[in-house]
């Protein structure tokens, strides 16, 4: 019963709701963001062959922000773990104290304004306890980002 439960938590995670990658002339080396059924993955790229990547499971997301511009956006992730005030990290020790919370900069606006809305609608049905997991894939985009839908993207 429990290792049916794990296959079927391995496959559906699989399931990528969403990937965009930052615009390449502004990012030498493309950061990407990956959403799929489980987790938020950020990658920075400092480097050729290089990477430094976040990975946050949905539950522990408290608030997704978004700064958007006429043609690029940056999004930031507040979770229970990186604090978005004073960019202090919860409850660690003091060595960590400056980490940052998860961004990622120079994406498409479309790109930004779409991921925010897919995060703004996860965290709220999670929030509600809604069990997302046997929501066919297309159809959980769709009502995600119904649901995660801003202001921001009339402007």
């Amino acid at each position: 019963m429990e290792r049916d439960k794990l296959y079927d938590a391995a496959i559906k995670s699989h399931d990528v709701l969403f990937r965009a990658s930052t615009v390449f002339p502004f990012i030498l080396f493309p950061d990407s963001i990956v959403l799929d059924r489980e987790k938020l993955i950020i990658i920075h790229r400092p480097f050729f062959r290089m990477a430094k990547i976040t990975a946050i499971r949905i539950k522990d997301i408290l608030n997704a922000e978004v700064d958007v511009g006429p043609f690029f956006g940056q999004l930031r992730i507040v979770t229970r773990y990186y604090s978005g005030d004073n960019a202090q990290f919860a409850g660690a020790d003091a060595g960590s104290r400056d980490r940052k919370p998860p961004s990622i900069k120079y994406l498409w606006r479309g790109d930004a304004l779409k991921v925010h809305s897919l995060l703004q609608g996860y965290i709220i049905a999670t929030q509600k306890e809604i069990d997302c997991t046997s929501i066919p894939k297309d159809e959980l985009i769709m009502l995600l980002n119904d649901l995660g839908q801003s202001v921001a993207q009339a402007t």
